[in-house]
């Protein structure tokens, strides 16, 4: 064999291991690019997915704490305007014509009124304008037995009057009563009011 075919043979054979090499090298690197792609394509995917979960989520929190923000406030205002509904309940009653807050006075005493009460305490006002015999005509009228003073104190009510004995207590201020009605009936009030909200 001739040096030239020696060099001939090495070189073709160089050539063959080179292109074997080469075509290799080529599908590897294909094989890697298309593993890194598949990885770059589920990394985007799985944060892509999460960042739009998360943003729907923020959103649908958003949402949530602003309707319970709403709800809220809307709530405060309705409470708000039951209490000036009863507040003035409360005014009406209390500034009533004398006439007719006199029969109111004297219908809830005999309804109220035992003889294990000695003592009427009122606000400044009605000791002003009920009299004690006032009082005492009422019970003489209703055949009620017993007695019943008006108290040297006052009280801070709006109107009505609260019964005193040694060991009992009844508060019949307006105050009082229309806190009772206003536990019973806020929520059918409630109802009527804010239909259809």
């Amino acid at each position: 064999m001739s040096l030239e075919k020696i060099k001939e043979y090495i070189l073709k054979d160089a050539q063959e291991e080179a292109n074997k090499i080469k075509e290799e090298y080529e599908n590897k690197s294909h094989q890697l690019l298309i593993e890194e792609e598949k990885k770059i394509n589920l990394f985007l995917k799985e944060n892509l997915d999460k960042i739009v979960r998360e943003k729907e989520e923020n959103k649908e929190r958003m949402i949530f704490n602003l309707k319970s923000e709403l709800n809220t406030k809307i709530l405060q205002e309705k409470n708000l305007l039951l209490k000036s509904l009863f507040d003035l309940v409360l005014q009406h009653i209390a500034n009533l014509e004398e006439k007719v807050y006199f029969q109111f006075f004297e219908e809830t005493l005999k309804k109220t009124y035992s003889k294990e009460f000695n003592e009427i305490v009122l606000n400044e006002r009605d000791k002003k304008r009920i009299k004690q015999n006032f009082i005492d005509n009422i019970l003489k009228k209703e055949k009620i037995e017993g007695t019943l003073k008006i108290s040297d104190q006052t009280a801070e009510i709006s109107g009505g009057f609260i019964l005193r004995g040694k060991k009992i207590m009844l508060d019949m201020s307006i105050d009082n009563t229309i806190f009772k009605l206003k536990e019973e009936l806020e929520a059918d009030v409630a109802k009527i009011l804010f239909k259809g909200f």
